[in-house]
């Protein structure tokens, strides 16, 4: 199947306690696809979760750095953090930004900008390594 698609992604709660992702991790360490075994790496990029406006102030939709994510040969790996089992119910802004990677409207699920959905700026194209870097304390 990752073979035959563009992108495929697999997600993982760091909160589920019936699939351990040291489990999932070890899965596609020994899955074979387009011509070579498993990561070459572990998982280190930072999961960015836009900022958005949310009136509702129930939700589970957060923002910020949600988990860490790996991207080989059109195998995407997400961990999301604060998600157990089922991310769209646990983390549905997590989820979503997962979607709008695999349909093709950013280019990675570490990108720093809006959702695609949004109008407005909400502050998430800031680069706060440059920041930091021109700051005198």
């Amino acid at each position: 199947m990752i073979e035959k698609n563009t992108r495929t992604i697999i997600g993982h709660g760091l909160l589920d306690f019936i699939l351990l992702h040291n489990g999932t991790l070890m899965m596609i360490q020994n899955m074979t696809w387009n011509g070579a075994q498993g990561f070459s790496q572990y998982p280190e990029n930072d999961f960015f979760v836009p900022y958005h406006d949310e009136l509702n102030l129930g939700t589970l939709a957060g923002a910020g750095n949600f988990g860490k994510w790996h991207e080989e040969r059109g195998l995407t790996y997400v961990e999301v953090a604060l998600s157990g089992h089922m991310i769209p119910q646990y983390a549905p802004s997590a989820a979503f930004r997962m979607l709008e990677y695999l349909l093709g409207r950013i280019p990675s699920v570490g990108t720093h900008s809006d959702f695609t959905t949004q109008s407005g700026n909400y502050g998430n194209n800031f680069n706060f390594t440059t920041a930091n870097a021109t700051m005198k304390f």
